[in-house]
């Protein structure tokens, strides 16, 4: 990557909204990643069945898949970053509810599935919630490099997370791995509630502003236009010939 290539990341990264959606999501994706494992294994040892883990992996997909489309209008007619707040605790609850079930022996596959239903349920508003807050949160010159860091951040967090998953799972049991996959759910609302999306007019400023200093970084300091004009030498030659 070249200096010049790097340059649209590292603006993105200095947008605080941008920063708390990246935060909040990656930490979401981590999340589920080290919760796949878990929910995994704690079929496993509840009933030993191919069978019972294929039904409890698509109780939580098929609503994902259903209410997906639903998830965009909500997004559309609601505030996106607080759609991903509710999202997000629902999501949270879900996990700490499952989390206290297989600590306590409670568990049945009944209720994982149950609960991974309205996990999933609950992902639907979060996709389409987080892409369209994307272009409130950067100006339109830097939303693909926006795309670029999030695709980044986002791989390197389902890595991370199912090798946590896997170390968590081993070393406290499954159950143990669920509530912290609910802690990061909550970890990612409060990133959510701290953003405050730019408005359109916002962001056309911003736009404006960027390409100004592109043209003339002169312009775009905080100095006094007279100074500007002065300072610039195309004004001096222009004073010299009167």
């Amino acid at each position: 990557m070249t200096a010049r290539e790097a340059a649209g990341p590292r603006q993105a990264l200095r947008h605080r909204a941008f920063v708390a959606l990246v935060a909040g999501r990656t930490i979401s994706v981590l999340g589920n990643a080290l919760a796949s494992i878990a929910i995994t294994f704690a079929v496993l040892d509840l009933t030993g069945s191919a069978t019972d883990l294929g039904l409890v992996l698509a109780a939580r997909t098929l609503p994902q898949a259903l209410f997906l489309l639903f998830g965009g209008v909500v997004a559309d007619r609601f505030p996106r970053h607080r759609v991903l707040v509710a999202a997000s605790i629902l999501s949270a609850a879900t996990q700490a509810v499952a989390a206290v079930l297989l600590l306590s022996d409670q568990a049945t596959i009944g209720w994982l599935a149950v609960l991974g239903a309205m996990n999933g349920a609950a992902s639907a508003f979060l996709f389409p919630a987080s892409a369209g807050l994307l272009p409130q949160t950067v100006p339109p010159a830097l939303l693909q490099s926006a795309n670029v860091v999030l695709r980044m951040f986002f791989t390197a967090a389902g890595i991370l997370g199912v090798s946590l998953g896997g170390v968590l799972v081993a070393g406290v049991g499954p159950g143990w791995a669920v509530a912290a996959d609910a802690v990061t759910f909550l970890g990612g609302a409060l990133c959510f509630a701290t953003i405050r999306p730019a408005t359109a007019a916002e962001s056309r400023l911003r736009l404006r502003r960027a390409r100004l200093a592109d043209r003339d970084p002169h312009r775009a300091s905080p100095c006094r236009p007279g100074f500007i004009l002065a300072g610039h030498p195309s004004r001096r030659r222009g004073v010299r010939s009167r």
